[in-house]
């Protein structure tokens, strides 16, 4: 039996209908490998092997959201003013969850941490409070009491799986406002003082 011109063209549109485009197989390939390197990467973060991989897990956790939990834990237990800290701050800092904001907050709140510590903390608040800023290390030694927060422009703000709520942000900024006054160490005081001053002139409430 002939088959008909007709019935040969449905035939062909139901091929190309069924069948995933070229973007979609790259697309599904992507996400494979995106998730693949998300769970090495939390891994690698929370058990430290392999160790070949630290550098990269460090950077990379900040692209996988679901890793967030992992990433707190990871800064809070990092040695202080070590390079896994450093990048764990640099990571934390720019992905907008509230789980991030949080653990932040209860660091600076903390003072059986170390000082260092509680800077840590500050340099992760202040960008999540203050979008396309961050907070510059390089003036905690400056006894003048000048601003902290930076702009910047060149730091990509990733949006977590936990939107930030008002009761968190209100807890981390009165956490900033109280250790501008009252936190024991000199350093951390006119840190956090300095960047009451700097978010109190970008409108925010404390």
């Amino acid at each position: 039996m002939r088959t008909s011109p007709s019935a040969m063209v449905a035939a062909g549109l139901l091929l190309i209908l069924a069948s995933p485009s070229k973007g979609q197989g790259i697309f599904v390939a992507d996400s494979v490998q995106r998730r693949n390197d998300c769970r090495l990467a939390e891994q690698v973060v929370a058990t430290g092997a392999p160790s070949t991989k630290a550098v990269w897990a460090r950077s990379f956790i900040s692209e996988c959201l679901s890793a967030v939990p992992t990433l707190v834990n990871a800064l809070r237990q990092a040695p202080a003013g070590s390079a896994e800290e450093e990048a764990f701050i640099t990571s934390a800092a720019i992905i907008h969850d509230d789980r991030i904001l949080e653990a932040a907050a209860a660091m600076l709140e903390d003072r059986g941490l170390a000082p260092q510590k509680r800077l840590a903390a500050i340099r992760v608040l202040g960008p999540l409070l203050e979008e396309a800023t961050f907070v510059d290390p390089t003036t905690f030694a400056d006894p003048s009491g000048t601003g902290v927060l930076r702009t910047s422009f060149d730091r990509p703000m990733h949006v977590g799986e936990v939107p930030i709520r008002g009761t968190t942000r209100t807890r981390a900024l009165a956490a900033i406002a109280r250790a501008g006054t009252d936190d024991p160490d000199p350093t951390v005081r006119r840190v956090a003082a300095s960047l009451t001053l700097d978010l109190r002139a970008s409108g925010h409430p404390i």
